[in-house]
C-alpha cells in the first residue's frame, strides 16, 4: 500500500517549481503590473486635486464613456460593484468570489473570471495557464501518510513575507495617498457625496436599481482597514522564498505544462471543458457545466479504498470549512470591499451594465449645481470597454482559451455504486444563489467535473482523460496508448505519466483505479457516511486553534455573523455530485462525455438552507 501510494504521488505530482528564472519573473511581472497600475492611479488623483484645490475643495470627475483613460479612472473609483437583483445575493456572492481580477486585458479577463478564487494579475497567457491549476486536489489513500499529503495539498497559504508585499496590498484597495491630508480631503469627499453617480437610463426601474448597486466606500489609511485588506486578499500567491515555492509547488502538482497546440488540444478534449460564449445557446451549454458527477467503478476497488475509521474522521477533520464570524461591523464592511461584479453573457445584461457603468457626476458645492456631468455610453466600444471594467465576463469563443480552461479543474470523484453515488451526490452539493434563472444557468457552467461509469466502456474512458491507457490484447487499444503517451511534455513527466496497465483481468482494472487521481470509492452506507465527514466544510468559530487548521487547509475566510447568512453561504460553496447510472453509460460517448463535465447550480431556496450544511470536495 505504501509503495502504491509513492507511486500515485509520483503520478500525480506535477510540481511547478517556482525556483527557476521563468517562474520568478512571472511573479515579479505580478507584483510589477500591481505596482504601476496602482502608482498611476495615485498619480492622477493627486494631479486632479493639484489643479482643482484653489477652484474648489470637492474634486469633480469628469467623465466622458468614450474616452479610455477617463473610463479606466472611473474603473478605480468603483472597482467593487455587484450586479445582483438584491443586497442580499449581492452579499453572498460578494463573499463567494473574494478574488480581484484587476488585468485590463480582455482575453486575460474572460479566462480568469473562470478562476474565481485566485486573483491572477497577469497579462501574461502562460501564467493563466501555470495558475490555473491551483484549484487541484489530491484526494488519495486513506491511511495517514495520504491525510499529510491531503493537508499539504489544500493549503492555501498566502504568504506575504516582506514588507513590499504588505504594501502592495494596502495600495492594491486603497485609493488614498498615504499622507493625512489626503485623508481627510477625500473623507470630505465621501462627506459631500462626491461619489454619487447619475445613470441616464431609460427606465425609472433599472435607475433605481443602478443607484444602489453603485455606492463606493472609500477606505481610510488605519491599520484595522489596512487588516481588512489583507484578509480581502487571503488568496494572493507570493511566492519569495523556498518554502512558499515549495508550498506553491504541492498547490500546482497537476500542471502539465505543454508547449505545442497539439498537446494542449488533445488535454483539453479529454477533459472535455466547455467555455461559454455570449449567447444564449451557449449560455444553456454553461448551465450543465457544474455538475459533479460521481462515478462507481467495482465493488472490490471500494473495499480498498476505504480502510479505518479512525483515518476517515481524521481526514473529516482535515477538510472542514469553518465559516468564522466576527462583528457586523467587520462584516458590513468586508461585504462592501468584496462585492464583485457578476456579469451575465447575453446583450439584455450587456446593455444593463453599460448602464451600471455610466457615472454620476454630482454637484460639490450649491455653487457647482450647473456642473452635472452626464454619461451617455450609447456606441458599442463603450460597451466592450465597460464589459472589460467588470472583472467578471466569462466571453471566451476561441479554442486556445477552451484548451487553457481545461486544465482548470482536473478532479474525479469516483464512487461505486448507485446508492453510494446519490448520498454523496447530497453532500457534495454546489449552490450557486442567485435571483434570476438566467444568472443562475450562467454561473452554473464554470466548473465541469468528469464523470465515468463503471463498466469497461467507461474504464477506457477514464484511463483516456489521466492519460493511463489500459492496453488490452487487441492491438487497436495498444495503439491508442502510444498515441496518448507521445505527447508527453516533458522527459520527467513522460517517465513519470508512462505506467502501462495490462487490463485482462479484474485485478488491473482495480491498479487503474488506484491509478487515476481522484478517485473517492465508498461501498456501503457507513463508508458513505464517513466520506460525508471526510468532504465536509465547517462553519469554523473564531477560536485561534480551528483558525489554524483553516488556514492549513484552504484559507478560504468567509466572514458573516449572523447565521441566515452562514446558511446561505454553505448552499454557495457545496459540490452536487450527480451519479451516473449505467443507461446514461450505454448512450454513445460523446453525449456521456458531454455530460459527465455538467456543473449543477441550484437557485437559492431558503428551505434547502436550512436543511443543508457545508459540503464540498475538493
Amino acid at each position: 500500500m505504501i509503495k502504491t501510494t509513492e507511486e500515485l504521488s509520483q503520478l500525480q505530482e506535477y510540481k511547478v517549481t517556482s525556483n527557476d528564472r521563468k517562474t520568478t519573473e512571472e511573479l515579479s511581472q505580478l507584483q510589477e503590473y500591481k505596482n504601476r497600475k496602482t502608482t498611476e492611479e495615485l498619480s492622477q488623483l493627486q494631479e486632479y486635486k493639484k489643479n482643482n484645490r484653489r477652484t474648489f475643495k470637492l474634486q469633480e470627475y469628469k467623465v466622458t464613456s468614450n474616452d479610455r483613460k477617463t473610463t479606466e479612472e472611473l474603473s478605480q473609483l468603483q472597482e467593487y460593484k455587484v450586479t445582483s437583483n438584491d443586497k442580499k445575493t449581492t452579499e453572498e456572492l460578494s463573499q463567494l468570489q473574494e478574488y480581484k481580477v484587476t488585468s485590463n486585458d480582455r482575453k486575460t479577463t474572460e479566462e480568469l473570471s473562470q478562476l474565481q478564487e485566485y486573483k491572477v494579475t497577469s497579462n501574461d497567457r502562460k501564467t493563466t495557464e501555470e495558475l490555473s491549476q491551483l484549484q487541484e486536489y489530491k484526494v488519495t489513500s486513506n491511511d495517514r501518510k495520504t491525510t499529510e499529503e491531503l493537508s499539504q495539498l489544500q493549503e492555501y497559504k498566502v504568504t506575504s513575507n516582506d514588507r513590499k508585499t504588505t504594501e502592495e496590498l494596502s495600495q492594491l484597495q486603497e485609493y488614498i495617498s498615504n499622507d493625512r491630508k489626503t485623508t481627510e480631503e477625500l473623507s470630505q469627499l465621501q462627506n459631500f457625496q462626491l461619489q454619487e453617480y447619475k445613470v441616464t437610463s431609460n427606465d425609472r426601474k433599472t435607475t433605481e436599481e443602478l443607484s444602489q448597486l453603485q455606492e463606493y466606500k472609500v477606505t481610510s489609511n488605519d491599520r484595522k482597514t489596512t487588516e481588512e485588506l489583507s484578509q480581502l486578499q487571503e488568496y494572493k500567491v507570493t511566492s519569495n522564498d523556498r518554502k512558499t515555492t515549495e508550498e506553491l509547488s504541492q498547490l500546482q502538482e497537476y500542471k502539465v505544462t505543454s508547449n505545442d497546440r497539439k498537446t494542449t488540444e488533445e488535454l483539453s478534449q479529454l477533459q472535455e471543458y466547455k467555455v461559454t460564449s455570449n449567447d444564449r445557446k451557449t449560455t444553456e451549454e454553461l448551465s450543465q457545466l457544474q455538475e459533479y458527477k460521481v462515478t462507481s467503478n467495482d465493488r472490490k476497488t471500494t473495499s480498498r479504498r476505504t480502510n479505518d475509521r479512525k483515518t476517515t474522521e481524521e481526514l473529516s477533520q482535515l477538510q472542514e470549512y469553518k465559516v468564522t464570524s466576527n462583528d457586523k461591523k467587520t462584516t458590513e464592511e468586508l461585504s462592501q470591499l468584496q462585492e464583485y461584479k457578476v456579469t451575465s453573457n447575453d446583450r439584455k445584461t450587456t446593455e444593463e451594465l453599460s448602464q451600471l457603468q455610466e457615472y454620476k457626476v454630482t454637484r460639490m458645492i450649491e455653487k457647482q449645481q450647473k456642473n452635472f456631468h452626464k454619461v451617455t455610453s450609447n456606441d458599442r466600444k463603450t460597451t466592450e470597454e465597460l464589459s472589460q471594467l467588470q472583472e467578471y465576463k466569462v466571453t471566451s469563443n476561441d479554442k486556445k482559451t477552451t484548451e487553457e480552461l481545461s486544465q482548470l479543474q482536473e478532479y474525479k470523484v469516483t464512487s461505486n455504486d448507485r446508492k453510494t453515488t446519490e448520498e454523496l451526490s447530497q453532500l457534495q452539493e454546489y449552490k450557486v444563489t442567485s435571483n434570476d434563472r438566467k444568472t443562475t444557468e450562467e454561473l452554473s457552467q464554470l466548473q465541469e467535473y468528469k464523470v465515468t461509469s463503471n463498466d469497461r466502456k467507461t474504464t477506457e474512458e477514464l484511463s483516456q482523460l489521466q492519460e493511463y491507457k489500459v492496453t488490452s490484447n487487441d492491438r487497436k487499444t495498444t495503439e491508442e496508448l502510444s498515441q496518448l503517451q507521445e505527447y508527453k511534455v516533458t522527459k520527467e513527466l513522460s517517465q513519470l505519466q508512462e505506467y502501462k496497465v495490462t487490463s485482462n483481468d479484474r485485478k488491473t482494472t482495480e491498479e487503474l483505479s488506484q491509478l487515476q487521481e481522484y478517485k473517492v470509492t465508498s461501498n456501503d452506507r457507513k463508508t458513505t457516511e464517513e466520506l460525508s465527514q471526510l468532504q465536509e466544510y465547517k462553519v469554523t468559530s473564531n477560536d485561534k486553534k480551528t483558525t489554524e487548521e483553516l488556514s492549513q487547509l484552504q484559507e478560504y475566510k468567509v466572514t458573516s455573523n449572523d447565521r441566515k447568512t452562514t446558511e446561505e453561504l454553505s448552499q454557495l460553496q457545496e459540490y452536487k455530485v450527480t451519479s451516473n447510472d449505467r443507461k446514461t453509460t450505454s448512450n454513445d460517448k460523446n453525449k456521456e462525455l458531454s455530460q459527465l463535465q455538467e456543473y449543477k447550480v441550484t437557485s437559492n431556496d431558503k428551505n434547502t438552507t436550512t436543511s443543508r450544511i457545508f459540503k464540498n470536495i475538493r
